[in-house]
């Protein structure tokens, strides 16, 4: 069985065989805010990390940059395997191709200059060394995984086109950061802090 499916310019209707179940939930895209803050990124922003994206966003329902939602799991796997600097988690949006925040995570060697000491950089108590300005924050933190090459770090990063609230970039970051140490099993000794992470005594 044939459907002929065509547009009509006065009229603007349209037809189609492949209508949607009833009921059926669509797959969020790039476009689509389909997620609220605890949800997005694969549900790895939670508790008061949530609430500070809401906060630094102003808005509560956020989309994903790419073809398809972000799958922690998936990810943290493919970060297991890899020996890049970067490999790029989650683009959080806050509209058709808006870009707000993207998280990223690669590996360094732990005897990488990691230490940012540009004017107005804050750090705080998470991880090894961590650091935040208002285009972002980063996170490096030791993980230790079975089979991989040894002696290395985890850096995270939120990077934002706009300026951002650094406390709660830090705060973002870290919670997402736990996800992903979790995932490669080395939270007990990344050093992460449950909640928002605190300044670092100067």
């Amino acid at each position: 069985m044939f459907c002929l499916c065509f547009s009509l310019l006065v009229a603007g209707t349209a037809c189609s065989s492949d209508d949607p179940e009833v009921g059926a939930t669509p797959s969020p895209s790039m476009s689509d805010l389909a997620f609220d803050a605890a949800s997005v990124c694969s549900g790895s922003i939670t508790g008061p990390a949530s609430r500070d994206l809401e906060a630094m966003a102003g808005v509560d329902r956020f989309g994903e940059g790419g073809d398809s939602a972000v799958d922690l799991a998936e990810y943290v796997e493919r970060l297991r395997e890899s020996d890049s600097p970067e490999e790029r988690f989650c683009e959080i949006t806050t509209g058709a191709y808006e870009e707000f925040a993207r998280i990223v995570f690669g590996w360094v060697a732990d005897d990488a200059h990691i230490i940012d000491d540009s004017p107005g950089v804050l750090t705080y108590s998470a991880g090894e060394y961590a650091y935040a300005l208002t285009s972002g924050a980063f996170v490096y933190f030791p993980c230790e995984v079975a089979g991989a090459e040894q002696g290395r770090l985890v850096r995270a990063g939120l990077i934002a086109p706009a300026e951002l609230d650094p406390d709660k970039a830090m705060s973002v970051l870290n919670s997402a950061s736990r996800a992903i140490a979790d995932g490669l099993g080395c939270l007990e000794g990344a050093g992460l802090p449950e909640g928002r992470p605190g300044r670092a005594a100067e």
